[in-house]
């Protein structure tokens, strides 16, 4: 009885049994192969990085636009309220 409980705690601990025939290869395979991710070519890889740069560099250039036009403005308005408070 104890062997029992021994098992199903390693069944449970995620420990895999030993074949007694060492001639037989244990496979750690998933038992269905579409459930693996497939390997991405390097190539897709390495354009999709590209990309990812690409498109932060775009959003930071488009906030220092905005940042630019902003500013316009945010001196203007410091100007009134300087004017404003008699600086």
């Amino acid at each position: 009885m104890p062997r029992r409980r021994r098992w199903r705690g390693a069944v449970h601990a995620g420990i895999e049994h030993q074949s007694p025939n060492p001639t037989q290869p244990q496979h750690n395979a998933p038992e269905h192969p579409a459930m693996t991710l497939p390997a991405t070519p390097p190539l897709q890889r390495d354009l999709g990085r590209l990309g990812l740069v690409i498109l932060g560099t775009l959003v930071l250039l488009a906030g220092v636009v905005w940042l630019g036009q902003t500013t316009t403005y945010l001196t203007e308005f410091g100007q009134t309220l300087y004017a404003f408070l008699g600086f």
